[in-house]
């Protein structure tokens, strides 16, 4: 943790983020034996420093450390987050507060969190109102870029047009896009979508 807040600290000083370089702050790796709390100082800091921050809960962690994440330290964004699902006071507060959880179905398959992408509990998220983003994680070793995991998804799932266009626009609102950047994604979901129901098919079987 020492060595963290001190490469936190020279990045700060360094001028990263006032550059633009960095986006944000973000906890990563395992979290076996790894609670949030410890790492309360230096997301304190970067808080109090006007960084945005993201933390790596409820993949291999209980739904509790989604709860330390978002109170201890404050995090803005739930980077796995699948856990949160055993408990539905966790899921009420997500869909409540709009925190966006970046979901790796692959990931969470090939650690063993859960026995196949179809038990990953993204429908329950969707019907709960919970915002999620689909991503590959580190795609050479969990077996998929973001496109194989989109597959996996809708092959899993069966997905209906509402569904993705809702985790489209979800993924997007929860994303660190500036609104100029967001405006234009927005648009162009709207035009994509619209052309499909105007008759060119289903996004999902294109």
């Amino acid at each position: 943790m020492a060595d963290g807040h001190a490469v936190f600290r020279a990045l700060v000083a360094g001028g990263y983020y006032a550059s633009g370089a960095l986006a944000g702050l973000g906890l990563c790796s395992t979290e076996l034996g790894r609670p949030p709390a410890a790492w309360a100082a230096v997301f304190a800091e970067a808080a109090a420093a006007g960084i945005r921050r993201t933390v790596h809960a409820g993949e291999e962690g209980p739904a509790a450390y989604v709860t330390a994440a978002l109170d201890e330290l404050a995090a803005e964004r739930i980077d796995h987050g699948v856990a949160a699902a055993r408990d539905p006071a966790v899921v009420a507060r997500l869909a409540r507060d709009g925190v966006l959880l970046t979901a790796c179905p692959l990931s969470n398959v090939r650690l063993g969190g859960f026995p196949s992408v179809r038990d990953v509990p993204l429908r329950l998220f969707l019907d709960a109102g919970v915002r999620f983003s689909i991503n590959s994680d580190d795609p050479a070793y969990f077996g998929g870029y973001v496109l194989e995991n989109y597959c996996a998804v809708q092959e899993a799932h069966g997905l209906a047009d509402d569904d993705w266009e809702r985790i489209a626009r979800d993924a997007l609102e929860g994303s660190w896009c500036g609104d100029s950047r967001k405006a234009e994604i927005r648009a162009e979901i709207d035009r994509v979508f619209a052309e499909w129901r105007a008759g060119a098919g289903s996004p999902v079987e294109g």
